[in-house]
């Protein structure tokens, strides 16, 4: 086996320090809050958030609110949740004044935030066909149909005690009135889509547009929310269901306020209608990976047929069976690493066997030494040229040691398919699992 053979001498480093808001002098400054994100001081270093910006992770919520409610002040991300699934992100609770762990903050008749007009203060639901007059619901009251409307009202609204949903829009009559909807008409506002497809319907429901059921254009960009495409997915509202052929009955398919339901970096429409960015190939807005390839949808230049993945390898030149580098280096000075990327469509037992060819796509090399099970990198990803070829220039810095190392040659053929390592080093030459 090769060895890495490492001369390096001792180095010392210089210790730094960051300044804080903190006075070293003043023990009542673990309260004080100078950028007055409602954090102190003390709690700011607990949470690792900075002291002087009252938005650390630059997400929009300031540090102290994400804190008490649980959420991560480094991470911008959760800035974008829907923590408590009420159609608000946890963005909007913040700049809104509501909770976002409680879909309904004011505990009030609107179940959630986002449709009660005042989510801070409590307040009822009327008549949509005779005005705002207060619609009364005894919890005590027994309900046959558990629909959260009392048997006794339900002959006020002519609603039937024994079904819960009295005109089969997948939302149950009290909801209906939560809403503001008609619990025995299918499509209040008649703009195509059932109530139950334009609202929440119960913990988990993610199969809603979050439009309004009694508003035909719920955003007044003057296209029915039928027609809309609220999450610009390139799919009409509409569309995001499957419907029974001869009930009409919408069906679960598409998530309506998610773009990309199955997450493979495809929009549901052009997963629906063709992918222009990928030869406008249709796939399964369903699965990330339509033919199970392992080539998510997104890069599979097949989406509906599997494509056999290739074995690669890193070998030599004409001149030299292996990758060539020396075999001591010195720390600081630059040295090459030169080698090749083969790949084989057919199966292979050892080294000597199998249809090898060189590799015509660009692929990333990266060079690496690993000592104690530590694996340090050593040169930045470098793409091979004609036929492979690759020649890298690298250097050993301070964080090798000294002694014995071993070169390793890490090669990926696209950046999104993980799941096709080669790794090359010098203790066996081949591909390793």
């Amino acid at each position: 086996m090769k060895k890495l053979a490492l001369f390096v001498s001792l180095l010392m480093i210089a210790s730094s320090f960051t300044a804080s808001a903190w006075g070293p002098m003043d023990p009542t400054d673990t309260k004080a809050d100078p950028d007055d994100d409602k954090l102190g001081n003390l709690d700011e270093f607990r949470a690792g958030t900075n002291p002087l910006n009252p938005d650390t992770d630059g997400g929009g919520c300031w540090d102290g609110w994400e804190v008490t409610y649980g959420l991560d002040p480094t991470n911008p991300e959760d800035d974008l949740f829907d923590t408590d699934n009420d159609g608000w992100t946890n963005l909007r609770e913040f700049l809104e004044g509501t909770n976002p762990l409680n879909p309904n903050t004011d505990g009030d008749q609107y179940p959630l935030d986002s449709t009660d007009p005042n989510p801070l203060v409590p307040d009822t639901r009327g008549d949509p066909r005779i005005g705002p007059v207060p619609l009364p619901i005894p919890v005590a009251e027994w309900d046959s149909d558990n629909d959260t409307l009392a048997d006794v009202f339900e002959p006020e609204w002519g609603t039937d005690p024994f079904n819960r949903d009295s005109d089969g829009d997948k939302l149950h009559d009290g909801l209906e009135l939560y809403f503001g909807s008609d619990p025995n008409d299918r499509d209040t506002d008649d703009d195509g889509l059932w109530d139950g497809q334009e609202v929440w319907k119960m913990p988990g429901d993610m199969h809603f547009t979050g439009t309004s059921p009694t508003r035909a254009d719920s955003n007044g960009n003057g296209i029915d929310d039928y027609h809309d495409d609220n999450d610009m997915d390139f799919l009409p509202n509409w569309a995001e269901w499957k419907y029974d052929p001869i009930t009409g009955e919408p069906l679960n398919f598409t998530n309506p306020r998610d773009p990309d339901t199955d997450g493979d970096g495809v929009r549901d429409g052009h997963e629906i209608f063709g992918n222009p960015a990928n030869g406008d190939q249709t796939s399964d807005p369903l699965l990330a990976d339509t033919d199970d390839d392992q080539l998510t949808d997104d890069i599979d230049p097949r989406t509906w047929l599997v494509d056999h993945l290739a074995w690669s390898r890193v070998v030599g030149n004409s001149t030299c069976p292996t990758p060539f580098f020396p075999g001591v280096v010195t720390k600081g000075v630059p040295f090459n690493v030169q080698g090749q990327v083969e790949f084989n469509m057919t199966p292979y037992t050892d080294e000597g066997t199998g249809d090898w060819t060189p590799i015509s796509v660009p692929m990333l090399v990266q060079i690496w030494i690993e000592q104690d099970g530590v694996m340090t990198p050593i040169s930045d990803p470098v793409a091979t040229g004609n036929h492979g070829l690759f020649k890298v220039s690298v250097t050993i810095g301070d964080e090798v040691k000294a002694g014995l190392a071993r070169l390793v040659i890490t090669t990926s053929i696209h950046e999104k398919v993980e799941y096709l390592p080669m790794v090359w080093d010098d203790a066996s030459g081949n591909r390793l699992p």
